[in-house]
């Protein structure tokens, strides 16, 4: 998913406006909306702070995909 997709996915999930998250995290609305369109990456200040409003963790809020185990890394049962 791409960076400004998830990061407006974890806003709207809590039913936050950019105006009400901007509030929150201390930005601007203007800032919200540029990070949502793709125009500026979010700050480490801003994905932290709106990881702790939102409850996501900031690889949610930024997009990372999580990798299937590495087959090495499995743990089979022995037998």
């Amino acid at each position: 998913m791409v960076l400004s997709e998830s990061f407006k996915l974890a806003r709207t999930a809590k039913n936050l406006t950019q105006t009400e998250l901007a509030k929150l995290i201390g930005c601007t609305k203007q800032t919200i909306s540029d990070i949502e369109r793709g125009y500026r990456p979010p700050s480490a200040k801003i994905v932290k702070a709106m990881a702790e409003c939102t409850g996501c963790s900031a690889d949610e809020i930024l997009g990372v995909e999580k990798k299937g185990e590495d087959e090495n890394e499995r743990n089979y049962p022995e037998g």
